[in-house]
């Protein structure tokens, strides 16, 4: 199920929950918000491939927290999403 979470009037995170019901929010919309870059834009995609990548000191901390999920609509990929409390452990990072 898609879910959204409002952050200002230009800016929202998509979202979906897992099979427990639990609320994962999108790891780009999050990075995109937080360095205010443009939707869509692919420095939040860049920044999480750095983030993650072998060697990478935060490595294990991002991708442990991380549920890849495919968002509705055509042309979709699996996107990187975590839980609120997973954004706000690695929010210090990006």
């Amino acid at each position: 199920m898609e879910v959204a979470l409002k952050l200002t009037e230009n800016a929202s995170l998509r979202g979906m929950r897992n099979e427990e019901g639990m609320r994962y929010f999108s790891v780009y919309d999050f990075i995109n918000f937080v360095t205010d870059h443009e939707p869509g834009h692919d420095y939040a995609y860049q920044t999480f491939k750095r983030l993650v990548k072998p060697g990478s000191v935060h490595a294990n901390e991002v991708l442990t927290n991380c549920q890849d999920f495919r968002f509705p609509g055509q042309g979709q990929k699996s996107t990187p999403c975590m839980t609120i409390r997973g954004l706000q452990r690695t929010s210090p990072i990006w």
